[in-house]
């Protein structure tokens, strides 16, 4: 998820400066397409303290984690709860998964804490709900963490995005929701539309190869020669009292009143959340370089669960490699498990770019106990090929003990940027880059002026 320069810097002018504002983002938002100029001038236009030089080398870093490429899309390198908080702004962001200043939430049903209600002054919805089953916790959850006057944007789906999420809106939700809750409508607007999806190749093939479309052939002649144009549509609201979030429902093709026995339904308790899954997951592979190393049907049952509930992030790779490893241990001849585990070994590569720049030439593996002076060494080294070779050879030491999560980010970032320009066209490393600058750019200080 991501929202562009532009579009936060109309909604920041909105807000009122005297007191650093309050921003919540349900769903932690990545920037998308900024450059430095601009950046730099974002963050003087709101709180122009810092030291120029050093603003522009965090804006340099902060626009390469911006970049959208075609075919990757957005590398996600860039926090957008960074850049406001270095603009001046109060941030915080709910989701399910970690990132910038995140408090783990479930919209699906968990509350917004007593002590976050009516504090916000701009909460952000910037594709984040049309992921959720639970609608009515969704909005009710946006409602009452904005305070009275403050203001409440949503930008989402409206056409096709047809393997996006589970909703697009009709915009009359937005406007019966305002109505129903007194919300004041500064302005909404329509994004679009974008190119055509296609029904046929997004929906009709992909059922019909798993055998769930009825009347496939005539479905796709229909469809053949049309597309959806993908749109989306923005709205800024602004709260005006405080009082319990009130839902609307449509009802202008009901053929008499609506029963006062309507009520909300509650939710079911999944068998296990997420948050537990990935947990259970990151401790086995932190285990895989231990001395208790997990077992074969330790492994399978975190991958048997991972598949049974869909979750939205891959199975650790590293668990299907040792699970592989094991599985050929007992059924050598199975060349099933073969094939599967040169393919992982390939998606491992393209997971981490760099071992297969450690993998091309033989590399002599120093101790730990002299790691921290080799990487204070190439840290005063230029740039170069002597360089990113030391660079790739003290990461080959953090990955082959399983410590790669301790190796220096900006040791990692110099790597990246190495790697980047070695082989330009590798898509794997711009992602790579991009998940380095997430971590890496807010911890980066930048020197106020005349410090």
């Amino acid at each position: 998820m991501g929202v562009s320069l532009d579009e936060i810097a109309e909604l920041i002018s909105e807000l009122d400066f005297r007191k650093p504002p309050n921003v919540l983002d349900i769903g932690t938002q990545n920037l998308y397409r900024a450059d430095t100029d601009r950046i730099v001038a974002f963050i003087r236009r709101f709180n122009d303290v810092y030291d120029p030089e050093a603003l522009r080398s965090y804006a340099e870093k902060l626009s390469l984690g911006s970049q959208f490429y075609p075919g990757i899309g957005g590398i996600n390198g860039a926090w957008l709860g960074d850049l406001l908080m270095r603009a001046g702004l109060n941030y915080e962001s709910l989701d399910i998964f970690e990132g910038y200043r995140t408090t783990i939430f479930d919209l699906n049903r968990d509350d917004l804490d007593p002590g976050q209600a009516g504090t916000f002054d701009l909460v952000l919805n910037a594709g984040t709900t049309e992921h959720v089953l639970n609608q009515f916790n969704c909005f009710k959850v946006i409602h009452e963490a904005a305070k009275v006057g403050g203001l409440i944007y949503h930008s989402l789906p409206m056409t096709a995005h047809l393997d996006h999420g589970y909703f697009n809106y009709n915009p009359k939700i937005h406007f019966e929701i305002a109505a129903a809750n007194g919300y004041e409508i500064l302005w909404a607007k329509i994004d679009g539309p974008e190119g055509d999806e296609s029904v046929p190749e997004r929906i009709l093939d992909t059922y019909s190869r798993l055998g769930w479309t009825r009347d496939y052939e005539r479905s796709r002649a229909r469809w053949e020669s049309r597309g959806i144009p993908s749109s989306a549509f923005a709205v800024l609201l602004r709260k005006t009292a405080e009082a319990r979030f009130r839902a609307p429902m449509e009802t202008s093709t009901t053929a008499g009143p609506v029963s006062s026995r309507v009520g909300d339904n509650a939710s079911a308790d999944p068998v296990q959340s997420a948050a537990d899954i990935r947990e259970t997951e990151q401790a086995l592979v932190k285990r895989l370089n231990a001395d208790l190393r997990p077992t074969f049907d330790e492994v399978m049952a975190a991958i048997a669960v991972h598949a049974q509930v869909k979750a939205d992030w891959p199975s650790p790779l590293r668990l299907e490699k040792y699970a592989l490893e094991l599985a050929l241990e007992a059924e050598a001849e199975r060349d099933d498990l073969r094939i599967r585990l040169t393919k992982v070994d390939a998606l491992l590569a393209d997971a981490y770019p760099l071992s297969t720049f450690a993998e091309e030439g033989s590399l002599e593996l120093a101790p730990r106990e002299t790691r921290q002076d080799e990487a204070a060494a190439i840290m005063a080294m230029p740039d170069g090929e002597a360089q990113f070779a030391r660079l790739v050879r003290l990461w080959w030491d953090h990955f082959r003990d399983g410590e790669e999560d301790r190796f220096p980010l900006e040791l990692e970032f110099r790597a990246a940027r190495g790697a980047m320009a070695r082989r330009p066209d590798n898509p794997q490393i711009k992602v790579w880059l991009g998940r380095i600058l997430a971590k890496l750019l807010p911890e980066q200080a930048i020197a106020r002026a005349g410090d």
